[in-house]
């Protein structure tokens, strides 16, 4: 018995205690957002009155994929705050409904007017029987000859009227059904998705008497992040070079970003900032050594064609096959990426080389080679359960100010951090959580550029036109696609890698049809020799180039010769036509300014010797 009075104690005591705290809703409005090259940063504030004792203010509506672990509270008032926890919370949907929601009444709408062009359709065709039901015109005394034409023209003009009116009324019905279509395919797809559960915040806070509280709420959240991407426009070669620095903006986080301060940070915080440890080199035997996979590859390398750049595409699903919007596809170790559309396709420019980072919350990440294909698709599974994890800490509320920028355009100022940059966007944005790319204009450079074009006949025909930029370090450029536009025209996409040690930044502008070269064989001096123990092999080559612009260029043209792996091979050249060798490669260039319509001519001749019994594969 006094087990059970001692245990009603404690429940009377403890249900007292519960009951002297108060719950209250902190209503809070996103502020500002500072978006990272993977992930965000989200600033909301927000103000409630606070009664005297202790009070459990709630924080609701938030994204399910808040890092719990990075949760700052700052206050302002005459209270103390206690403890600062993060829960999930099951119970509560996303905006899923809301949108499904908006959606339906957008359909109710066309159905309005489709049924108005129905009754329309309805009224013509009772007004087209009454008129055949009276067209005719024979009676006891007949009809006159002018009676019989004013009514074949009133006939004529009224059935041509209804019959127009018929068709625009069928073109308005086609474009409003397939309109409609379209929003419940759109419906479809949004009640297809897994739903998630959304983020609270409980803060505790005491206070000696009845005061008020301004907070901010510093929180990151994954499934959000931004892309470089570039417009570089070239009028001519002799004008300057216009690059239109821009970032694709994605969030996928549940809660939409309205009217925000935008911030774009090219910190990576998800990246790990520990430097690595060098360990001891030890050398052994070949035979005793496992070898990995390194790049050896130049990346400002002018005359290889090593992995060259390309478009690769694919559609990415579910395990049932459903598409998946705004689904991350990121190049391993770049800024280069990009995001799914809604019917889950997307298009990357790639090499041979690179690796594709798929990742979506919810599902486990893969990594693809891309190697020689051009059409990647994939299916996303082992779906993952998000946790819940509970934080505390612990402070005192405190007064700090905080101003919000106002401008009349949009514009960028850049942010200089101890290890990153910040674009800011002056005006207020607005980016919905549908995982769609937001293009932000970051800035507009008109840079002096000089023009170059690089040529290797042996690999490909064309000519390639070369941007050099110098000071270029100042622009704070990182890894992206870059769309061309030579002369008006859109002429493909390159790489912009700013990642070079080198004091000019090239950027390929694509191929240019006007500049004619072609590499053949001279088959007169292809010849091969034995003498003694050894025979020789020749071969040369004619180079022509030409011209076709309307005004002078500067063209290099590189070529080669083979390199002897072992001492029973050597090479020699016999005619280079001026070029310049490099011994160590084997590469041969030649510079020269062509006039308009000016056309030259290069020879290229080597020979090879090497023991008779052996064989050598050469051009």
């Amino acid at each position: 018995m006094k087990k059970i009075m001692f245990l009603v104690l404690i429940i009377t005591v403890e249900v007292s205690q519960c009951q002297s705290v108060t719950k209250k809703v902190l209503p809070t409005k996103i502020e500002e957002v500072t978006v990272y090259i993977n992930g965000a940063q989200i600033i909301r504030k927000g103000s409630i009155s606070i009664p005297q004792g202790e009070t459990l203010i709630k924080v609701k509506g938030l994204s399910p994929f808040v890092n719990p672990k990075s949760i700052s509270v700052k206050a302002t008032g005459m209270f103390v705050i206690l403890s600062v926890n993060h829960k999930l919370n099951y119970l509560n949907e996303l905006r899923k409904n809301k949108q499904v929601d908006s959606l339906i009444l957008v359909i109710e709408k066309l159905e309005f007017k489709i049924s108005t062009i129905q009754n329309s359709q309805e009224v013509l065709r009772e007004k087209h029987s009454l008129l055949n039901a009276n067209k005719d015109l024979s009676g006891d005394n007949g009809v006159s000859i002018s009676e019989l034409s004013e009514a074949v023209k009133f006939y004529e003009n009224q059935i041509l009227d209804i019959k127009k009116k018929s068709l625009e009324n069928s073109l308005d019905m086609k474009q409003l059904k397939e309109e409609k279509q379209a929003l419940e395919n759109q419906i479809n797809m949004i009640s297809s998705r897994k739903e998630q559960p959304t983020s609270e915040i409980f803060i505790k806070v005491k206070s000696a008497k009845n005061t008020s509280g301004e907070f901010e709420i510093s929180y990151p959240v994954k499934n959000a992040g931004w892309f470089p991407k570039y417009d570089i426009r070239v009028e001519n070669v002799e004008s300057p070079l216009l690059l239109e620095y821009k970032a694709d903006v994605y969030q996928n986080t549940g809660v939409d970003w309205d009217n925000i301060t935008l911030q774009l940070s090219t910190a990576d915080p998800n990246q790990s900032g520990v430097l690595p440890n060098l360990k001891p080199w030890y050398l052994n035997y070949e035979r005793n050594t496992v070898f990995r996979d390194r790049d050896y590859s130049n990346p400002n390398a002018l005359y290889y064609d090593n992995n060259a750049y390309r478009v690769v595409s694919g559609v990415l699903t579910d395990d049932s096959g459903e598409p998946l919007p705004g689904v991350n596809v990121v190049i391993k170790g770049t800024t280069r990426g990009t995001t799914t559309d809604l019917e889950g396709r997307y298009q990357l420019t790639v090499s041979g080389d690179d690796i594709l980072v798929i990742s979506y919350v919810g599902f486990e990440t893969q990594e693809v080679k891309v190697g020689n294909r051009s059409n990647i698709d994939a299916v996303l599974g082992g779906v993952t359960e998000l946790q819940e994890v509970v934080v505390s800490g612990y402070g005192y509320g405190g007064a700090r100010s905080f101003s919000k920028p106002k401008a009349e355009t949009i514009t960028t100022s850049t942010i200089q951090k101890t290890t990153s940059f910040v674009f800011k966007v002056d005006d207020p944005y607005s980016v919905k959580t549908t995982g769609e790319k937001l293009t932000v204009d970051i800035k507009n450079h008109q840079l002096e550029a000089k023009y170059q074009y690089y040529a290797i006949p042996k690999i490909d025909p064309d000519a390639f036109l070369i941007s050099q930029l110098t000071d270029w370090g100042q622009f704070n450029l990182l890894e992206g696609e870059a769309n061309l536009f030579f002369e008006g025209t859109f002429v493909g996409t390159t790489i912009l890698d700013p990642k070079a040690f080198s004091d000019t930044l090239d950027i390929s502008l694509g191929r240019d049809k006007s500049i004619t070269i072609e590499r053949e064989a001279i088959q007169e001096f292809t010849k091969m020799r034995s003498f003694g123990s050894n025979k020789a092999e020749t071969r040369s080559f004619k180079i022509k180039i030409r011209n076709e612009k309307d005004y002078g260029i500067n063209l290099t043209i590189f070529d080669q010769i083979p390199i002897p792996a072992i001492n029973q091979i050597t090479v020699s050249t016999e005619e280079i036509s001026d070029g310049i060798l490099e011994e160590r490669t084997g590469i041969i260039s030649w510079e020269m300014d062509l006039m308009s319509r000016q056309q030259t001519e290069k020879i290229l001749t080597y020979e090879v010797k090497y023991p008779k019994y052996e064989k050598v594969v050469l051009e």
